[in-house]
């Protein structure tokens, strides 16, 4: 089951009697775990809704929680958070694999995992379970920055085209960390607001200026000429050198992985496509070894500045670009 069924079931009030949570996407099982306990009535919550944490957890108090019937409200929920964390010998899965043949109707009962190995061996040793898998993935390119949109409109703000993937490049292709950044632009802006490229620049990225976009797609295009002309338009404050060349390490990082050929970076790093179409067209202008010494050029850049120099920060960047773009 995808969440956004998972949350249309619960809106009918109709949720299972028992969940298997899986996946890495904290974001998204926290609010499905929140739209669970909001079945109870807040007043009864103490009495009805029990979290317990596998790694301190006592599996025979669990399935005792979730086999006591509701006081006062129309079901429990019981949850039994990272079951990665506990040790299952044979006793301990047989009592839960008991309780998830015959689960209580008058509870829900909720396991959660974001390790995959554990998810696919419990999948393993209850066969019989009738739970309902709720599978939490990641969201990727064009599906994060749809999903960064939807959020934004709930929240009340009017993003301009360029600004979710300026949100994805700066915050990382990390759902719950995005949310974070999009309240503080909604504090910072007001509810009603429009960001674009420079709001995210500015109260995410951490620099307020346009052309750093600019100053990227000329290194890597590999035109100095034009990234010497872009750096002379920026106003850099001194603080400001850093998450900037961190940005510029990631995406030499992931051109490394382009260049010479080379199939693309792995799906753990998250490429979405609009970004692996620039890595493709700009590795036609570098080879490995010469991402692997623009790296070591930046490293080296990055200790400077954090203390090894007396330089102010527009000088040792500049130096970097001439010796990295040079021919």
């Amino acid at each position: 089951m995808r969440p956004e069924e998972f949350h249309r079931a619960i809106a009918k009030g109709a949720p299972a009697a028992a969940y298997f949570f899986t996946g890495p996407e904290t974001h998204l099982r926290e609010s499905a775990l929140s739209a669970l306990v909001a079945l109870v009535p807040e007043g009864l919550r103490d009495f009805n809704v029990s979290v317990h944490h596998a790694f301190e957890a006592d599996i025979g108090e669990v399935i005792g929680a979730a086999r006591t019937a509701p006081l006062m409200a129309p079901r429990r929920i019981v949850v039994l958070r990272e079951v990665e964390k506990m040790r299952l010998g044979e006793g301990a899965a047989d009592l839960l694999h008991a309780y998830l043949k015959d689960p209580s109707p008058e509870s829900v009962f909720v396991v959660t995992t974001e390790s995959e190995e554990r998810a696919k061996e419990l999948r393993k040793r209850m066969k019989e379970a009738r739970w309902v898998e709720v599978a939490f993935g990641p969201f990727r390119g064009g599906d994060l920055e749809r999903r960064v949109r939807e959020e934004a409109v709930r929240l009340g703000l009017r993003l301009d085209p360029a600004a979710a993937p300026a949100l994805v490049a700066a915050a990382g292709e990390d759902l719950g960390r995005i949310l974070g950044e999009l309240e503080k632009l909604r504090t910072a802006l007001g509810e009603g607001a429009s960001v674009g490229e420079e709001e995210v620049m500015l109260h995410v990225a951490g620099y307020a200026h346009r052309g750093t976009r600019d100053l990227l797609a000329a290194i890597g295009g590999r035109d100095l000429e034009g990234a010497l002309r872009v750096l002379a338009g920026i106003t850099m404050k001194p603080d400001e050198w850093l998450p900037f060349m961190g940005m510029l390490g990631r995406q030499l990082r992931l051109l490394w992985f382009y260049v010479d050929g080379g199939a693309g970076a792995p799906a753990s790093m998250r490429v979405w496509p609009s970004l692996a179409a620039t890595l493709r067209r700009d590795a036609a202008h570098f080879s490995r070894g010469e991402v692997d010494r623009g790296l070591a050029l930046l490293a080296e850049t990055d200790a400077l500045m954090k203390g090894g120099s007396s330089l102010p920060g527009r000088l040792l960047f500049e130096r970097f670009l001439l010796r990295f773009l040079s021919p």
